[in-house]
C-alpha cells in the first residue's frame, strides 16, 4: 500500500523525485548511515567535500503532540 500511494503521488506531481524509506532493516534507520550510503551509491555523488560535523539529519519527529518520538529534537 505504501509503494502504491507513493507511485500515485509521483504520477500526479509530474516532478522527478526520489524517496528512501526504511521499513525493516535497522541499518537504514537514523542515526545509522545506511540510507546516506545508499543515496550516495545510487547517484554516484561526491560527498567527500561534505562537512559531516556541520551536517545533520532531518527527521519527522520533534516531540510534538502526536509525534511518534522526540528523538529528532
Amino acid at each position: 500500500m505504501f509503494k502504491e500511494k507513493l507511485a500515485a503521488m509521483m504520477t500526479e506531481l509530474h516532478v522527478p523525485i526520489s524517496i528512501y524509506a526504511a521499513t525493516t532493516d535497522p541499518e537504514y534507520r537514523k542515526p545509522r548511515l545506511g540510507m546516506w550510503n545508499e543515496f550516495h551509491d545510487d547517484y554516484d555523488l561526491d560527498v567527500y567535500g561534505v562537512d559531516m560535523k556541520e551536517s545533520f539529519f532531518v527527521g519527522d519527529a520533534a516531540g510534538r503532540p502526536g509525534d511518534h518520538s522526540a528523538a529528532d529534537l
